[in-house]
């Protein structure tokens, strides 16, 4: 063999990939084998390098506490497996759960976190999932709490303010009766119920009331004067009772227009009282 054959055969060596080396082409896959050449796992993996590491990340993982998710057909026991290895307690005993503390004078509810120990358990959470729900729902609760304390309030308010105007003077007087009806017939946790369409409660509603106090009216009237247990009647006339009053001292015909009669002048200064009562 002559010297420029040989060096004609080394220059050919010199174009061919080594074992693992990147080609010319810049894909360093095309030195692998062809089945394996174009398998998607390759795809993120830019050089031998990045394979290397790969590799040896995927040997130091060998052996680890891994969690293998359960697919559609997992049973109950299959998720309780993983609930455990995942974190979950023993048992419900085992959520040391803290609670805000409630609103001055309230106690905290036993009750309900014991139930919310076994659902929390029961359904696999970790003691800080426990702990973040019940934070989440107590914050929710006592939201809903002020709001509709809030709410109670304001139709209580605009009850009063309905009644006040409407009876005037008389007011007091007719809530007193009102309190004695459902006091002797009813009870106080009547008036904390919600009527039927749930947005009032009883005590708050003004068609409520002026029932209660026509009732006790009538009991006054028919039964005898203060008929109910604590009912003392004052003497203060509503808007409509002096109008009727008005009404009937005026009539037609009633010693308030004839001068000569000798109840003419009591006639005229009771209608002036009525007047008075009627436009302050």
């Amino acid at each position: 063999m002559s010297d420029v054959d040989v060096a004609d055969q080394a220059a050919v060596a010199d174009t061919q990939p080594s074992d693992g080396a990147v080609t010319e082409s810049g894909d360093w896959r095309t030195s692998l084998p062809e089945e394996i050449r174009s398998h998607a796992s390759l795809d993120s993996i830019e050089d031998v390098d990045a394979l290397a590491k790969s590799y040896v990340h995927a040997q130091s993982m060998i052996g680890a506490d891994k969690i293998v998710v359960p697919g559609k057909w997992a049973t109950d026991d299959d998720w309780s497996a993983v609930y455990d290895k995942l974190g979950r307690p023993a048992d419900a005993d085992g959520y040391e759960l803290e609670l805000a503390e409630p609103p001055d004078g309230a106690q905290q509810d036993g009750e309900m976190l014991n139930w919310f120990r076994a659902t929390a358990h029961a359904n696999g959470l970790t003691p800080r999932q426990a702990q973040g729900l019940l934070a989440e729902y107590t914050q929710f609760t006592q939201g809903r709490q002020e709001s509709a304390t809030g709410a109670d309030e304001e139709q209580q308010a605009n009850a009063e303010q309905e009644l006040r105007r409407e009876w005037g003077e008389a007011y007091d007087n007719r809530i007193s009766v009102a309190k004695d009806v459902l006091k002797q017939f009813g009870s106080n946790e009547l008036a904390d119920t919600a009527t039927t369409s749930g947005n009032t409660l009883f005590g708050n509603d003004p068609n409520v009331i002026r029932m209660l106090h026509k009732v006790g009216s009538y009991i006054n009237e028919r039964v005898s004067e203060d008929g109910l247990l604590g009912s003392k009647t004052t003497g203060m006339m509503a808007p409509d009772e002096a109008q009727a009053k008005l009404r009937e001292l005026t009539a037609e015909g009633s010693p308030y227009w004839n001068k000569k009669a000798p109840e003419h002048d009591w006639y005229v200064d009771e209608a002036l009282r009525m007047q008075e009562k009627l436009h302050g």
